[in-house]
């Protein structure tokens, strides 16, 4: 064995050793607290999901509204609403139009809904 492989050895041997040092040194838990901590998990978890599904149907009403409020305005039937169509104040048309190209996308409006009724629900 040459000195090199022996060092390779030897330090693989040190690293094995300090890992199971460190494994030794570690806090056991009883099966009790592993329990409730699996338990805490899991209503974190079911909490998450209902906060997901949440915004999942706000984002879905979202859409149906902004869809409903740009067919009934589109009087040019572009799927797109001009200042004059949208029937909104400048200030606001302009805080919708995203790209500010002059016109309201549906991707724009149901942002702003979607937004909207995000901060509503607050």
């Amino acid at each position: 064995m040459s000195l090199i492989q022996g060092l390779g050895a030897a330090n693989s041997l040190l690293q094995n050793a300090t890992g199971l040092v460190r494994e030794l040194k570690r806090p056991r838990i009883k099966q009790e607290t592993f329990k409730q901590i699996i338990m805490d998990q899991l209503q974190a978890n079911r909490q998450e999901n209902n906060k997901t599904s949440q915004m999942e149907r706000i984002d879905k009403k979202a859409l149906v509204l902004s869809e409903r409020f740009i067919q009934l305005r589109d009087t040019q039937g572009n799927g797109k609403l001009t200042l004059e169509e949208s029937g909104m104040d400048r200030e606001l048309f302009q805080k919708v139009d995203i790209n500010a190209d002059g016109t309201l996308s549906r991707d724009e409006v149901h942002a702003y809904f979607s937004q909207q009724l995000k901060l509503a629900r607050d």
